[in-house]
């Protein structure tokens, strides 16, 4: 009896460890579309994703709620030309991930171009099944 409750409970250890590791591995897809969505202009996708109360702190010290920020981008004041990930993780908590990563990011901010390395922290709260962006904050490295 033992040995086929030690089984078991291996079974369901592997079990929950895939899960997780299936869930870290779409959460860094999740946010790495997010950035091409950005780039896209695909708001309608950007705007499902983000928190109604979610809060985007730029590198530049702008903090941008989520209408503001999708204004941003329908008005051209803030575009994206590409974000090229150089490293990503993603911590979980429950119901709350965190992901910490690095990229190169190029656009341009109310006309002037930037390209930047950023590093960043996002928060991402599982809601009714659903992933949301809930807060963002990024610095420059150069």
């Amino acid at each position: 009896m033992k040995r086929i409750l030690i089984l078991h409970f291996w079974i369901i250890t592997i079990s929950a460890a895939a899960q997780e590791a299936n869930q870290e591995k779409y959460l860094l897809d999740l946010s790495k579309r997010k950035f091409d969505w950005m780039v896209a202009k695909q708001l309608d996708s950007l705007s499902q994703l983000l928190d109604k109360d979610m809060l985007y702190i730029h590198s530049n010290g702008l903090i941008q709620k989520k209408e503001e920020m999708l204004e941003s981008f329908k008005t051209g004041s803030l575009l994206l030309d590409s974000v090229k990930i150089i490293d990503a993780a993603v911590r979980m908590f429950g119901a709350t991930a965190i992901i910490t990563g690095k990229g190169n990011f190029y656009g341009s901010m109310r006309g002037t171009p930037f390209q930047s390395i950023l590093l960043y922290t996002e928060v991402y709260v599982n809601e009714n099944q659903h992933w949301k962006l809930v807060s963002r904050h990024a610095n420059k490295l150069q």
